[in-house]
């Protein structure tokens, strides 16, 4: 594989870069609040509303990520021969575009037959990797410009330009 380990969590920006997150996607964000939209204050905020403590996977945790993915970020996990779960916001040309891609460059090389379950606020679609691989997101055949939105891997979540964050409020 090329980037990272299949075990691995990634976050994947709004604007097509994808990093590993450092121990929990909790932890990249309260680490980085900048870089997902927000500060401390703003996360502080929203852990002291559920009465938690700072970065704690919890209700917090939970509104925290849901509101990141509203605002065009996707949550990816591998939870071992359990596959991948994935949290988009909706299931559009682009999503399916940047969830083939990030399987396109995570599994480089690589055969995979890991199930992929895609959450998003409809409902979820349930479909594997080789069939991902496959074009299995568009009926069978890719789109055209599916190259032209290749994700950028990053080594870290700090590399992201500053004129691409994505402002995030937790109303």
């Amino acid at each position: 594989m090329a980037k990272g380990t299949l075990e691995a969590g990634y976050w994947i920006s709004p604007k097509g870069k994808f990093f590993l997150v450092e121990l929990t996607h909790i932890d990249t964000v309260c680490n980085h609040p900048a870089v997902f939209g927000t500060c401390e204050e703003e996360l502080m905020r929203v852990f002291d509303q559920y009465d938690e403590p700072y970065g704690i996977e919890g209700k917090a945790r939970r509104k925290v990520i849901l509101s990141l993915v509203q605002k065009g970020w996707i949550r990816c996990r591998r939870y071992g021969n359990q596959g991948w779960t994935m949290n988009v916001s909706r299931l559009t040309t682009r999503t399916k575009m940047r969830v083939t891609n990030f399987f396109l460059q995570v599994y480089e090389g690589s055969i995979g037959y890991d199930d992929v379950r895609l959450d998003h606020p409809e409902g979820v679609l349930r479909i594997t990797v080789p069939e991902v691989l496959a074009s299995g997101l568009f009926g069978g055949m890719f789109p055209r410009n599916l190259s032209q939105h290749r994700l950028t891997f990053i080594d870290s979540p700090s590399l992201i330009p500053g004129g691409e964050v994505v402002k995030v409020r937790f109303t």
